[in-house]
């Protein structure tokens, strides 16, 4: 980190970035330099990403006691349940079968048309079908939301620039946008506002550095995955030694969510080849995944997650099975092996989508005796019945 652009942090700077990643390399950064010199304590860098600074804007006006009070920012589940509720009640919606999908597609069309700008020039342009679908998705979409005060992530930005101007809410006095390769068009009206409102913003990032290009084909993704694992610790090996622990190398890869699994499992055997095998002493990688896992691919929150779903309206069968065979279950362990018996019966009989009491009825009809698996879905079916729908306390 340049010895200004610290010293301009020190003073009260605030950084913002365009991710979360970038914000914590430069704050680790800032606060080596702190150690560098000798220091002990010193207050935090005020260095966030673009939405966390959005948002902490956005709360200062909420919570204000002078200004007005902005509309209520709807949370990603709200959002998403909303233009589900909205595509399911119009006409082209009514020829789709998945909803949920359509509207998280919607959702990020509505997010990117904000970010550039483009939804007042939407109509000017011939679209097709699903265009055409998409605006009155949007109409209804923004009709709803004005009607009841509310607003989502794709306009807070637009928000907090409209409320800049008010002396009441607190604005930074130096502002400085870090690593921003694109600044969309919402957030150079953003910065535009800041600057309006007195603060002084201004640009920065790294200085341009000019590097070797290779392309290299292979045969399919593992190889590349795998080639790409090598070369990392090609590299890290070939770092001096005292600066093969600072050494940072980055690998990008498109679809990270698809593959995270592969991805993980090629570069713990290339890294540390031994870290799979019995008595290993499991070391910490020297590999870091910035996509977390989804809670729901833990085994024991997707059985949850599947009994949850069995307590709804109906289910695939397939998940229904996965949840008869869990081990997670109470009586697994005494009833594993009759379980998976009774889970092959089932499945020459049951349909491909299923019902909680349609399951029951058909594993009373089985000739293998699960009693525990039996009890526990009974109680589920109960549970159903008398407490799942209908109004409830909200410690229920």
């Amino acid at each position: 980190m340049r010895q200004d652009f610290a010293q301009r942090i020190e003073a009260g700077c605030v950084v913002v970035t365009p991710n979360r990643r970038l914000a914590a390399q430069l704050k680790r950064e800032y606060d080596a330099r702190q150690v560098q010199a000798g220091k002990s304590a010193w207050p935090t860098a005020d260095i966030l990403p673009f939405s966390a600074f959005v948002e902490r804007a956005y709360g200062d006006a909420l919570y204000s006691s002078h200004a007005a009070v902005p509309p209520i920012l709807l949370a990603p589940a709200q959002e998403q349940a909303l233009w589900e509720n909205l595509i399911r009640e119009s006409e082209s919606g009514k020829a789709l079968l998945a909803i949920p999908e359509t509207a998280a597609l919607a959702r990020e069309a509505w997010q990117l048309a904000h970010a550039w700008g483009l939804l007042p020039r939407l109509g000017k342009f011939p679209v097709n079908e699903d265009g055409k679908a998409f605006q009155q998705w949007a109409q209804r979409y923004e009709a709803v939301t004005r009607r009841e005060r509310q607003t989502d992530g794709a306009r807070l930005p637009d928000v907090t620039a409209a409320l800049l101007a008010r002396p009441e809410i607190r604005k930074p006095e130096s502002l400085v946008y870090y690593g921003f390769d694109l600044v969309m068009p919402q957030q150079a009206a953003l910065f535009q506002a800041q600057a309006a409102a007195g603060c002084e913003v201004a640009a920065a990032g790294l200085a341009p550095r000019n590097g070797e290009r290779l392309r290299v084909a292979c045969s399919d993704s593992t190889e590349e995955i795998r080639r790409a694992a090598a070369w990392a610790r090609a590299r890290l090996e070939a770092a001096r030694p005292e600066t093969s622990s600072a050494a940072r190398i980055g690998i990008v890869a498109p679809d990270l969510a698809k593959h995270r699994k592969t991805i993980q499992r090629i570069f713990s055997a290339v890294m540390e080849p031994d870290y799979a095998l019995p008595g290993s002493r499991h070391p910490v990688l020297p590999f870091n995944i910035s996509l977390g896992e989804a809670l729901s691919s833990y085994l024991l929150v997707n059985a949850a997650f599947l009994a949850l779903e069995l307590a709804g309206r109906e289910i695939d069968f397939e998940r229904a099975s996965r949840l008869i065979r869990s081990p997670f279950l109470a009586g697994s362990e005494t009833e594993l092996a009759r379980r998976a018996r009774l889970d092959a019966g089932l499945r020459m009989r049951a349909e491909p989508v299923i019902t909680l009491d349609r399951l029951l009825v058909l594993i009373a009809r089985e000739d293998v005796s699960c009693p525990v698996l039996a009890q526990r879905l009974a109680a589920l079916a109960e549970f159903r019945k008398a407490r799942l729908f209908g109004g409830q306390r909200p410690s229920s």
